[in-house]
C-alpha cells in the first residue's frame, strides 16, 4: 500500500514539473500575419489554440490581400482587398476614434478594423463569445485558393492550412 501511495506521488510531482516547464504562450507568425494563443489540457499542454489574430494590411502581399477573406455574422463574405472606410460605414460598424494617433477603429462580428484616415493599416480577429444561442457566431477566415476555413480558436494545424506554412512560431512561458 505504501509503495502504490508513493507512486501516486511521484506521479502527481512529475505532472506538476511538466506541467509547470511546458510553454503555455504561443506567437505564431506568417508574413504580416500572428496569431496568439496558449495551451491547454495540462499536464502536457500538447494542444495549442490560436484564439486572436493580428493583421499589418500595410505589410500584407497582395496575394493574401486577394486570396483570405472573413465572413460577417450575417454570411457577408469580404476578400481583405475590399476592406475600406466606406465598406465598414455599410456595415455599420461601431466606430471607435483614438485621438493619440488619429486612428479610427470600426468594430463588428469580432473583428477590429484600424484606419489611418481613409487606409485600412491594421486587422484584429477575435475569438467570439456570448450567450449559447449564439454559438453559432465564430469570425471566419478563409482562403480562396486553399478552400479552406477557419474559426477562432484554431489549432496550428488549421492556421497553416488557411495562411499556409509559418515563418516563426515563438512559444513563451508566463506565470
Amino acid at each position: 500500500m505504501k509503495r502504490f501511495a508513493l507512486r501516486i506521488i511521484g506521479i502527481a510531482s512529475l505532472t506538476l514539473v511538466l506541467t509547470s516547464c511546458a510553454p503555455n504562450v504561443v506567437e505564431v507568425h506568417k508574413g504580416a500575419i500572428v496569431g496568439y494563443g496558449e495551451t491547454r489540457h495540462p499536464p502536457l499542454r500538447t494542444t495549442e489554440l490560436i484564439g486572436e489574430l493580428d493583421i499589418n494590411l500595410r505589410d500584407i502581399s497582395n496575394e493574401d490581400r486577394t486570396n483570405l477573406w472573413l465572413e460577417f455574422a450575417n454570411g457577408e463574405k469580404m476578400t481583405f482587398e475590399a476592406i475600406s472606410l466606406q465598406q465598414m460605414k455599410q456595415l455599420a460598424a461601431s466606430e471607435d476614434t483614438n485621438t493619440s494617433n488619429a486612428q479610427i477603429t470600426y468594430s463588428k462580428d469580432g473583428y477590429a478594423f484600424s484606419f489611418d484616415g481613409s487606409t485600412p493599416v491594421k486587422l484584429m480577429i477575435f475569438q467570439q463569445s456570448g450567450p449559447p444561442q449564439y454559438t453559432n457566431v465564430f469570425s471566419k477566415v478563409g482562403s480562396l485558393s486553399s478552400n479552406q476555413v477557419l474559426t477562432l480558436p484554431c489549432t496550428l494545424k488549421q492556421f497553416e492550412a488557411v495562411f499556409g506554412k509559418p515563418d516563426q512560431i515563438d512559444r513563451k512561458w508566463m506565470n
